[in-house]
């Protein structure tokens, strides 16, 4: 999954202009930025007279152009459903940011802009994914941060800040054999803290990672020589299980779990399982409000060795 931040507000609120903006200073400080625009009406990207023009009346359903400076793909829908949000941003190559224009009901993070003088209808006091408001008069009251509509370099800051454009992004290999002490002394680390909150060492402290390395999918990021991070993951018949997140505590809240969990979906994805599952011990509340935070519904909790385990999922689509 990209890292995604949407644009979004009513007619004439100066959407456009600030994605124009947006994309102009991020691309100056060296990010690669793709976009997305939902567009409410008909539109075209060629014209009668043109050879794809042509072909399109003709009947195709998709004609590709292609020229020594850029490509285009028109899809005539013909009745069909237009595709989701998750469809087109999967079809897009790997960037630092997608800034969607629009959508403004999907679920993605985004920046409500509002033109205080148009009287429109507010989205941020009841839709939790707006995390600012860019504003055009004043704004009181919300409780996200609010930005000058035209302070752009306030804007792109926040977004590098809230995205977590200025951290790596990971590039996991899978674990094998000789990985297995590496992973073993990193969860031992990171699990040590809850040993005083539940009075036992938790399951990935005394997991047997040669075995796990065989029998599960194990992906890791490495760092100057050094395994500080690592997700776990099995296939099952309808869906796909998390075993274990670990992140180093010196890399932690920083948003590496999640670009984790975004690598768990692309699995299952390319697996064809429609869900995501994990669970944890409700005594690590961190983790938990995390879950919750990334869209996870608890949908069980159960009795084990004295405590309560809570079980997670998240539909991929």
């Amino acid at each position: 999954m990209q890292r995604v931040i949407g644009v979004a507000g009513f007619k004439n609120a100066g959407k456009t202009t600030l994605v124009e903006k947006l994309v102009r200073h991020l691309t100056e400080r060296g990010y690669r930025v793709s976009t997305v625009k939902h567009a409410h009406h008909s539109f075209d990207i060629d014209h009668e007279g043109r050879d794809s023009f042509r072909h399109r009346k003709a009947g195709a359903t998709e004609v590709a152009v292609i020229s020594r400076d850029r490509t285009a793909i028109i899809h005539e829908l013909r009745g069909e459903e237009p595709p989701t949000l998750l469809a087109v941003l999967a079809r897009l190559q790997s960037c630092d940011l997608v800034i969607v224009e629009g959508y403004k009901r999907d679920a993605h993070d985004k920046i409500e802009v509002l033109d205080v003088s148009l009287n429109h209808p507010r989205l941020a006091p009841d839709d939790p994914s707006v995390v600012a408001v860019a504003a055009l008069g004043k704004v009181t009251g919300d409780s996200v941060p609010v930005f000058d509509r035209d302070d752009v370099t306030a804007l792109v800051d926040f977004i590098i800040q809230h995205c977590r454009l200025d951290l790596p992004r990971l590039e996991l290999r899978r674990a094998g054999l000789g990985d297995a002490a590496d992973i073993q002394r990193l969860a031992r680390e990171v699990y040590a803290k809850w040993v005083g909150i539940i009075g036992r060492e938790p399951l990935p402290m005394k997991a047997d990672y040669e075995q796990a390395v065989v029998n599960h999918w194990i992906d890791l990021w490495e760092h100057d020589g050094q395994v500080l991070a690592y997700i776990e993951t099995v296939a099952r018949a309808d869906h796909l299980f998390i075993v274990s997140i670990v992140v180093a505590e010196a890399w932690q809240g920083q948003g590496l779990a999640r670009q984790l969990i975004d690598h768990a979906f692309r699995l299952a994805r390319k697996s064809g399982l429609p869900d995501v599952k994990l669970l944890t011990n409700k005594a690590f509340t961190s983790n938990v409000q995390m879950y919750l935070h990334l869209g996870f519904t608890l949908y069980a909790e159960e009795p084990f060795a004295g405590g309560i385990t809570v079980h997670f999922r998240k539909s991929v689509s």
